[in-house]
């Protein structure tokens, strides 16, 4: 199953601000492999959030802020042909895409990213709790049959998640998934830029929609989308019956029907262009997160 079937909706390279050698500076995950020149040859990884962690969108922890929770719901096709014990499974998982903020030192007043993190939570009294298959029971989740084989394949799918880019106050998040769009299924890409605004650490998220191809990326449409803070979602999958054996999905049986609402915002030529690419340099991100927020000022 691929990665944003059941994420919608961003670890990263860090461009870290230069700061004087007495004072910490921004965090800066280990940077993905680059090529003779510098530029990255490929997108970094994204760190998990702690197995434990709880989760409530209408409480967060202070600096903590919520891109997005999604929970998987099959709603069209061939639902019924999904065995019971699975889809139930299926549907009990929710994805959780965090970023942190917290003062910057090296800035008086202002505020920088400290991280940003990914994980598979488990609803328990009123909230999601953040669950691996090895540290579920120590948390005090149980697990059945199926869903242990089902956190076992979702654990694999979160590994895919990657981040094309970062800065001290910018996230990025890249998911790939099938899409139904126009009755045909279509491989995409869902890339989510999280920023943390420097005047009070409070985060906005936009994010675009882009075709995947052996030969690249390309930005599909004129527009992307801004996010509500701390949006939650039902992420809407078909299911296609004619790939599923006495009641057991394959890797193929599901495709998302429905992207992330958020507030549609005119994306001019110059930004798709420079939104498309595999990875970034540190002042490739930094150009595009300006980029963004030239346009979300308008």
């Amino acid at each position: 199953m691929r990665p944003t079937i059941f994420l919608p909706g961003m670890v990263l390279a860090a461009m870290v601000a230069a700061a004087p050698a007495c004072q910490p500076q921004a965090p800066a995950p280990a940077p993905p492999a680059t090529t003779a020149d510098g530029t990255p040859s490929e997108p970094a990884i994204v760190a998990l959030i702690e197995p434990g962690t709880k989760i409530d969108p209408k409480a967060l922890p202070p600096g903590t802020h919520l891109v997005f929770r999604s929970q998987p719901k099959l709603t069209s096709g061939d639902v019924t042909k999904v065995g019971k014990s699975i889809r139930e499974a299926l549907q009990e998982f929710t994805t959780l895409v965090l970023v942190d903020s917290e003062p910057d030192p090296n800035k008086p007043g202002q505020f920088r990213r400290k991280g940003h993190r990914i994980g598979i939570g488990k609803p328990k009294e009123g909230v999601d709790v953040v669950i691996t298959r090895e540290t579920a029971g120590k948390v005090g989740v149980s697990l059945g049959l199926f869903e242990r084989k089902l956190l076992s394949e979702r654990e694999k799918e979160l590994s895919t998640v990657k981040s094309p880019g970062a800065s001290p106050t910018m996230a990025m998040f890249d998911f790939t998934f099938t899409f139904v769009r126009d009755g045909a299924r279509v491989p995409v890409v869902a890339r989510y830029m999280a920023l943390v605004e420097p005047q009070d650490g409070n985060l906005k998220t936009a994010y675009w929609v882009l075709d995947a191809a052996p030969e690249g990326n390309r930005f599909h449409g004129d527009t992307l989308q801004v996010l509500p803070q701390n949006h939650v979602m039902d992420w809407e999958m078909h299911v296609d019956g004619s790939t599923i054996t006495f009641g057991a999905p394959q890797s193929d049986t599901f495709a998302s029907t429905k992207l992330p609402e958020g507030k549609p915002l005119p994306a001019p030529a110059e930004f798709r262009n420079a939104a498309a690419a595999k990875a970034y340099s540190p002042e490739a991100a930094a150009r595009l997160e300006q980029q963004l927020r030239a346009l979300l000022k308008n």
